[in-house]
């Protein structure tokens, strides 16, 4: 090892995190999350996979855990948790699925549509104002690239 790596105890070959995919977008993740979400949903009581449990039924309707769970990329440990708090807070109930009874679908109480008509436009003023960054153009290659990246990662989910 050359003396320079032995001093600073640094072996560059390892990883160079400015051009590491999942770094810099897990950074870029924590960020946009403190810009946008944290800001929005300190003042409701509920923490960050809570809204998203929340938010995601607020968008998509009555749905049930493992959707939520697919469509937010959290496992289902997770949204069980969270959805556990929001019913015991009162913005959330679990109704049987008339097609299924075994499973539950997830339904917003009048309070939790309150909650979620005040925070999700202020969540869609955020993203927008993000995507300000970037011109049209690139907002759209960014998102196709994204969903390149979603297709790769879910093909080496599946492949486990």
């Amino acid at each position: 090892m050359p003396a320079e790596e032995k001093e600073t105890g640094k072996d560059h070959h390892l990883l160079e995190l400015e051009t590491h995919l999942p770094y810099r977008l897990g950074r870029l993740t924590n960020l946009i999350r403190q810009v946008t979400t944290e800001v929005y949903i300190r003042q409701s009581g509920i923490t960050g996979r809570e809204w998203r449990v929340l938010g995601m039924i607020g968008i998509v309707g009555h749905v049930n855990a493992r959707e939520i769970a697919r469509l937010t990329g959290m496992d289902k440990a997770t949204v069980t948790r969270a959805v556990n708090r929001l019913v015991t807070l009162g913005v959330v109930t679990r109704v049987s699925d008339k097609t299924d009874r075994r499973s539950k679908i997830l339904e917003l109480t009048n309070k939790g549509a309150a909650l979620c008509d005040r925070i999700i436009p202020e969540m869609k003023t955020g993203g927008e104002v993000l995507a300000e960054a970037l011109t049209p153009e690139e907002l759209s290659l960014f998102l196709t690239c994204l969903d390149k990246l979603t297709i790769k990662a879910e093909d080496l989910l599946a492949d486990e």
